[in-house]
């Protein structure tokens, strides 16, 4: 077909008929470049990445709260494993010997003041073996809510790479899967 109206006919018809979208059509017969998909952000997507940072500030306030008893081996935690400047700026402080109050009264923001609060609340009259299970369960997460979101940063920005480029994240990608599981 030479026309480009009687092309655009044919390539409609054609959608309709075989339920195929009118733009993929017409991208797979070259008239049309390839769309970049680009959704945009439903709102669930918003509670969703709610949701997750608030799994990730409890999991960080578990292990701090843990930290905070000193029946923790200081070399269990790191605070390159928080995140948040707050929460990784409080790790620091109790891995050099900081006690929880002291923290308190050191917080100039409420933001400062409502995390080590939060954290102070948590429950850790537990015995050292519990202590150690909710430390370690603490680490896993973080861990594993940090190999999520490289993951998914990596998949998003997968299409627009070139194919070399492709070819190395993809295989990033399975090493962090295999870290996953």
């Amino acid at each position: 077909v030479k026309e480009p109206v009687e092309l655009d006919n044919h390539v409609k018809h054609l959608s309709l008929e075989t339920g195929i979208s009118y733009d993929v059509l017409m991208q797979q017969i070259g008239v049309a470049p390839a769309a970049v998909k680009s959704t945009p952000a439903r709102p669930e997507s918003f509670r969703r990445q709610a949701a997750q940072a608030a799994k990730t500030d409890r999991a960080a306030q578990t292990l701090l709260a843990v930290l905070a008893t000193g029946r923790l081996p200081r070399d269990i935690v790191s605070p390159d494993e928080f995140e948040d400047p707050v929460f990784r700026t409080l790790c620091e402080a109790l891995l050099n010997g900081e006690n929880a109050a002291s923290l308190m009264e050191r917080q100039i923001d409420d933001q400062g003041r409502s995390a080590v609060g939060e954290i102070l609340a948590i429950d850790t009259n537990v015995d050292d073996d519990s202590l150690m299970k909710m430390a370690q369960q603490s680490r896993l997460r973080l861990k594993r809510m940090r190999l999520e979101k490289e993951m998914n940063a990596l998949l998003e920005r997968l299409p627009s790479l070139p194919f070399e480029q492709q070819q190395q994240e993809t295989l990033r990608l399975v090493e962090l899967d295999e870290q996953l599981n």
